[in-house]
């Protein structure tokens, strides 16, 4: 495949399991749901994703798969405790939550890609069970 498309889907990918993961978060925190709270959400989903594509171009995909946690969990638990007003417990519970519900697309794109021999299957398959 084109290295252009094989970017853009496993960016896809991480854009999906974003989105994925902190909708659970914020939902499992109880943010109501109204237009606002969807806007604000969004671009902070969006300054989110864009603060990890800088970390990407910045020190490169090792360093920041390693700083995974910090560039992604913790701005989910801090949105919560900020925005949402919630206490720290129920924010960390949340994003404890969340992540436990993005494994099964986990495993099933591990699945797809092992089939098809490709990391890019295994992408795709993620995104198809976020999905679903």
């Amino acid at each position: 495949m084109d290295k252009l498309i094989l970017n853009i889907i496993e960016f896809s990918r991480y854009w999906f399991a974003l989105l994925f993961g902190a909708s659970i978060a914020v939902s499992f925190a109880g943010m109501e749901r109204t237009r606002k709270n969807y806007l604000v959400f969004g671009c902070f989903t969006v300054a989110l994703f864009a603060f990890e594509l800088t970390s990407l171009q910045l020190w490169g995909m090792d360093i920041t798969l390693r700083l995974y946690p910090l560039l992604s969990h913790l701005p989910v638990v801090l949105f919560i405790i900020v925005y949402l007003k919630r206490p720290l417990l129920i924010a960390l519970t949340s994003m404890v939550v969340s992540y436990m519900c993005c494994q099964p697309p986990r495993w099933i794109g591990s699945v797809a890609g092992a089939i098809f021999r490709s990391a890019s299957f295994n992408h795709i398959g993620y995104i198809a069970t976020v999905f679903l």
